[in-house]
Order: C-alpha cells, then structure tokens, then sequence
C-alpha cells in the first residue's frame, strides 16, 4: 500500500463510469492492507434520521434527513459529524471530522450532547484488499476512467455546502491540487 486514504475524501470525476457514484463525495474512514470503507457524504434521502432511530429502537430526536452513504451494508447506521462530542470508538480525522457507530456516542446524543455537525448515514462504501489501490492506478481490471480525485476535506466546506456545490467544490480543489503538484 503506497498511499493511505484514510481520513481523505475520494469525488467523482465527471466522467466518471459507474453511473451510481455520479457526483459523489466519498469520506475514506478506513484504509488498510484488509481492503477500504467510507461513506457518500453528498447523497440525502426524504427518510426522517428520527424515523431511522425508531426503527433501531433507539429514543433519539434528530433533525434532517438520511444520508445514503453507498451500496453496501444497508443495515449500518453510520454518525458522520464534528469532533465537538466524541467517544472512545469515534474515527477522527486531522481535519476535525469524525465517524461514530457505537452506543456510547448514541448515549451522549440522548444525554443532549449535540456536535456543531452531525449527519445520520445509512449503508457504506467498500473496497476489497488493492481494489482502492487498483482502481487509482487503472490497473486491469480498472481502467484509468475507474480513478478518483482525492482531497484533504475542510470541515465547514464538507458540511455546510449542498450536495451539489459540495461536489463542484472538490472538483475544483482537487483539479487546483494537482495542478499545484504537477508545477511544482
């Protein structure tokens, strides 16, 4: 594994070949020798995050909608959010984003601990051992068209922009980033 994308975020190139990730903005939460996962953070749903917490039998008001976080594990329920309230099983990145799934975080929300962000996600995003590395590559059986553009993500930037202009942003700052690495 020469680069690791943990903490990084991967965005769709507009032409980009599977037509399921069109526009996406993917947080890389894990990346390692065992393969990767991450979460879509610009694709919502119309499902109440409060109708999600019921289902789950958990007494939890929050506002907003679901996030679809990728096709895989629909089951999990994933809190993507601000490092302001955090638990000893959160994932937190530099950037001051962080990934929670475990009850003690669920715990806090219920005590009235509300980080600045907090976005409820459901499903993930995964890649088997050098399939992440192999689709950045064009190594066969990916082609070059398989790759993404990645990026540092900026809290506020990752949070506040819509679906859309999140997605043109890091377009943007990723093109701007490799035409820095490729003058200098």
């Amino acid at each position: 594994m020469n680069q690791n994308y943990t903490g990084k975020i991967l965005v769709s190139p507009p032409n980009i070949i599977d037509r399921r990730f069109a526009n996406t903005v993917i947080y890389i939460a894990e990346h390692n020798d065992a393969g990767s996962w991450g979460v879509i953070i610009n694709r919502s749903s119309n499902i109440p995050s409060s109708k999600i917490m019921e289902r789950a039998g958990i007494d939890l008001r929050l506002g907003g909608s679901v996030h679809l976080g990728g096709p895989m594990e629909l089951h999990k329920l994933v809190l993507f959010h601000s490092a302001d309230v955090i638990s000893s099983e959160t994932i937190m990145s530099p950037s001051g984003i962080c990934i929670s799934n475990d009850m003690e975080f669920i715990g806090k929300l219920i005590d009235g601990e509300r980080p600045r962000y907090l976005r409820t996600i459901i499903g993930v995003c995964t890649w088997g051992p050098g399939q992440l590395e192999g689709e950045m590559a064009g190594l066969p059986p990916w082609r070059p068209e398989h790759s993404w553009l990645i990026g540092e993500p900026d809290l506020e930037t990752v949070f506040e922009l819509d679906e859309l202009d999140l997605w043109t942003e890091c377009v943007h700052h990723c093109a701007k980033s490799m035409v820095k690495d490729w003058m200098s």
